[in-house]
């Protein structure tokens, strides 16, 4: 993507017809070079650490259109297609678990372990609602037992 922007940048003016020549973005062509050196050397990869990523249709495709090579292309079109599709449709990445049942177990087990939290915290601030004096600054409460059991400050 970073190539294409270089590329749609370049010659830029600015400030449109009221613009002078210091208005003008220039870019270098060995930038673009660099970008297309990395990318070509990159595909069909997406990085060290994801093997393959659906985002790379929207670089050798619309909106980027940032590969020249036609070879590069299928190559990586072919890998997207067959490592990242499924029963309905394609993965945005290996390993994708979003909206799946395993990951919506998980959530509904992290929002009811939160959930149980606030309970346990309400319950519990509602028990000593009569015990806590607010000192005027935040954080600065003063948590006492009304037989002055125990006393700290949060």
């Amino acid at each position: 993507m970073a190539k294409a922007a270089l590329e749609s940048m370049n010659e830029l003016d600015l400030f449109g017809a009221r613009g002078g020549p210091a208005s003008v973005i220039h870019v270098l062509a060995d930038e673009g070079q660099k970008c297309q050196a990395v990318l070509q050397s990159m595909l069909p990869r997406e990085s060290n650490s994801k093997e393959v990523d659906g985002g790379l249709l929207s670089v050798i495709s619309f909106p980027a259109f940032a590969v020249d090579d036609p070879d590069l292309i299928k190559l990586t079109r072919k890998t997207i297609m067959s490592k990242l599709r499924g029963q309905y449709g394609y993965k945005r990445f290996l390993r994708d678990g979003y909206k799946t049942a395993k990951e919506v177990a998980l959530f509904r087990s992290l929002h009811y372990l939160f959930l149980n939290y606030q309970i346990m915290y309400h319950s519990w601030f509602r028990i000593h609602q009569g015990c806590i004096t607010n000192h005027g600054s935040f954080g600065c409460l003063k948590i006492s037992n009304v037989s002055g059991l125990y006393s700290s400050a949060i």
